[in-house]
């Protein structure tokens, strides 16, 4: 009896704008990542920690996700690709830092008015 091997072409998930994010805060974050492999479909899923921010589908070989309502700081992400009949699962971290810009008016007002 044949036994047939179905091989699964490796991916590489990679943050399409670098791997840092930078949103002012009550701003939405959108967090975009390139997967490599042979025509990879499926979806990617990003987390923070243990938390699930959103699943996305993979178009043209990326995945976009808007996520909303972060806290000021720091967030470092897993994008995790599910992998499909002709490729491997793999994922990759970014970063999405929010900053808070409520200083500027402040700032601003001292630096026009003195």
């Amino acid at each position: 009896m044949a036994v047939n091997t179905i091989s699964r072409t490796a991916t590489t998930v990679t943050p399409a704008a670098g791997s840092a994010v930078s949103v002012p805060a009550g701003q939405a974050a959108t967090v975009r990542v390139s997967i490599s492999g042979n025509s990879p479909t499926g979806s990617v899923t990003f987390r923070e920690g243990g938390t699930v921010l959103g699943t996305a589908p993979v178009i043209n070989g990326a995945a976009t996700l808007t996520i909303p309502g972060l806290s000021v700081g720091m967030h470092n992400l897993t994008a995790s690709h599910s992998g499909d009949a002709n490729n491997a699962a793999s994922n990759t971290t970014l970063t999405v830092q929010i900053y808070n810009l409520n200083w500027l008016p402040v700032i601003l007002n001292f630096l026009l008015n003195d």
